[in-house]
């Protein structure tokens, strides 16, 4: 998903600062401030989002963003858009196809180290993201995202959780397998039998 309709959705939820937008994302996948400013720039261009200038105490004005008519077509028009299945763009399945030219240890450790920010990513999800979730709904008019929200929520949970039960079966499987070095080792063993053999 682009950040520019990440930020729409977000926006048309509620107006919020840049910095409020940044604090939205979950910290692994966390676009840098930079980024989100340089965006809303564009859309205020574009004509997708205005702002105000709010005043601030002892701090520096904040630019406070919402969503015009036309970001709000455009938010429409990307919501009802079908989402197009995109195959072979994952670079962790990418890896693991050619992971015949690693030795075993290295492709389960590879596994293991995905494995482990998965499961940081579920709890984050099954933490914080609920409370960001129920703290938005009672800031908010529309009762009817707290559905939408959990729902979103525990999509990510249940193919998250597939892919450990899968990680799981694929450890198990690979346990099972000589390494690479293992049948390396094998193969010049054998070699030497059957050259000592015929001389």
């Amino acid at each position: 998903m682009s950040l520019r309709n990440h930020l729409l959705g977000l926006i048309a939820n509620r107006p919020r600062s840049g910095y409020s937008l940044h604090k939205s994302f979950f910290e692994p996948v966390r676009p840098a401030l930079s980024q989100i400013y340089r965006t809303l720039t564009d859309m205020c261009q574009e004509g997708l989002v205005d702002f105000e200038r709010v005043e601030q105490e002892k701090l520096p004005d904040q630019k406070v963003y919402c969503i015009t008519e036309a970001g709000r077509a455009e938010l429409d028009r990307w919501l009802k858009e079908p989402v197009p299945l995109k195959t072979g763009r994952d670079r962790f399945v990418a890896q693991l196809w050619f992971s015949s030219l690693l030795d075993k240890a290295e492709v389960i450790n590879n596994i293991n180290t995905y494995a482990d920010d998965v499961r940081r990513q579920i709890e984050w999800f099954d933490g914080e993201a609920r409370r960001l979730a129920k703290k938005g709904v009672q800031s908010s008019d529309n009762q009817t995202n707290e559905l939408y929200w959990n729902l979103a929520i525990d999509c990510s949970i249940a193919q998250m959780e597939a892919w450990l039960k899968w990680a799981d079966n694929a450890l198990k499987r690979l346990e099972s397998l000589k390494s690479k070095k293992a049948k390396c080792q094998a193969l010049v063993r054998k070699r030497r039998q059957v050259k000592k053999k015929e001389g």
